[in-house]
């Protein structure tokens, strides 16, 4: 997860401050120290532990152990 969040985050500044591929809109909540969008991070902080817990919830729901 630590490895994903740090690709991210110089991707995503790559994109967004260095080469000028990528802007953000008025929307997007930024993180204020590194300059980059919030909702890419939370991917990473939020999905990982969340999809086994739904894995294990379809798995219950089809009958599978």
């Amino acid at each position: 997860m630590a490895v994903g969040v740090l690709f991210t985050t110089v991707f995503e500044w790559h994109a967004v401050d260095w080469a000028n591929r990528l802007a953000y809109s008025n929307l997007m909540p930024v993180v204020p120290l590194l300059g980059i969008g919030a909702s890419p991070l939370l991917q990473w902080l939020v999905m990982p532990p969340v999809a086994p817990h739904l894995l294990r919830r379809h798995y219950r729901a089809v009958g599978r152990p």
